[in-house]
């Protein structure tokens, strides 16, 4: 996972005064050694040739800041003006213990320019310091980029981000493996690694889904960076036009009745010889094995005592959020192997194993 930094930093100083090298310091909470920098690369077009100072007004505790004291490696995108999303409310009527998980479209928000520092760090991997509040000066440029340079810059930045998604997405060479038979029924350890593939997979969609988002071309870009060419020839393929117009006007009532269809799926009554030892009813009905049942209710258990006492914040290299999240999928693995032992009779040992 990506380390990203945005409360615990307390100022900055980045420099690209010299062409294709970036020099500079970090200051963070709780952390009295300075972190130095000294990466291979450039700014983008807005900061190239520049001098960067950026001060974070209310710099405080929580998010995991070992990285190791002297930068080195390659520059991601560095730029002042990435477009994201922010809410469009004064700071005192924004209530983050009320703020839903899932977005309220309803809510007024803005587009707004983020600082966005990212690098490839030879010890520590890929780091991120984005933020809309930081108070940013700049320098005049001591060179000035080309829109050709900017385009080699980000074709440069792609690559390297790539370079790290494949190293993330690697297998343990200690442990080489042949590939699956999938014309045979799988073992545990046939399962598993097809578990620790699929676990992979979604790390690497969760870190691409964050380096795009906002981006004009980011469904594109996902799909490349995915290996999902059918999905980009696809996209390419809508924006010349393949398609006929027909096509894009769809009868809506049709999706209605499949939805309708789904809704109205009569889910057939688990095994009453089974009930109490492979299956029970929560308190709404619905039906779970035991273990993971008492599973599901502990990682709610533990996120709400975390959260009353106040431990939990928005970093994703948070030990304890960590923690939680890992108790979470934890019982969402445990459902998904042990919930159909109420219908089922003929179970698959190793998937169930794994």
């Amino acid at each position: 996972m990506a380390w990203r930094l945005k409360h615990s930093v307390i100022r900055g100083e980045f420099s690209n005064r010299e062409e294709n090298r970036i020099t500079g310091r970090l200051w963070l909470v709780d952390r009295d050694e300075v972190i130095t920098m000294d990466l291979e690369g450039n700014f983008l077009r807005d900061l190239a040739g520049c001098q960067i100072t950026f001060t974070n007004p209310e710099p405080t505790p929580g998010e995991d800041t070992g990285l190791h004291a002297c930068q080195v490696g390659v520059s991601g995108d560095m730029t002042a003006s990435r477009k994201v999303r922010v809410m469009d409310l004064p700071p005192e009527e924004i209530d983050l213990e009320q703020m839903p998980l899932v977005p309220d479209r309803s809510q007024p928000t803005r587009y707004a320019n983020a600082l966005y520092l990212e690098w490839f760090s030879d010890y520590d991997g890929r780091v991120v310091i984005e933020s809309t509040d930081f108070s940013i000066s700049v320098s005049e440029p001591a060179w000035h980029m080309t829109s050709e340079e900017e385009a080699e810059q980000e074709e440069s930045n792609r690559e390297a981000f790539r370079a790290w998604l494949e190293h993330l997405s690697e297998m343990d060479p200690d442990q080489p493996a042949p590939p699956l038979d999938y014309e045979q029924p799988l073992d545990e350890f046939g399962w598993e690694r097809l578990m620790r593939e699929s676990d992979r997979k979604t790390e690497r969609l969760g870190e691409v889904l964050e380096k795009y988002h906002g981006h004009p071309d980011s469904e594109k870009l996902i799909a490349r960076e995915m290996g999902w060419t059918w999905l980009e020839e696809e996209l390419e393929a809508q924006e010349r036009g393949v398609y006929d117009e027909e096509d894009d006007e769809d009868d809506p009532r049709e999706d209605d009745d499949l939805i309708g269809d789904e809704m109205d799926f009569d889910w057939p009554e688990p095994d009453p010889l089974k009930e109490g030892i492979d299956w029970v009813r929560d308190e709404n009905g619905d039906v779970h094995h035991p273990l993971a049942l008492r599973a599901m209710k502990l990682g709610l258990q533990l996120w709400h005592a975390c959260d009353q006492l106040g431990v939990l914040n928005d970093s994703r290299e948070s030990v304890v959020q960590n923690m939680v999240i890992q108790v979470q999928i934890c019982s969402a693995k445990l459902a998904g192997a042990l919930n159909n032992l109420a219908y089922d009779d003929d179970q698959d040992n190793g998937f169930i194993v794994a």
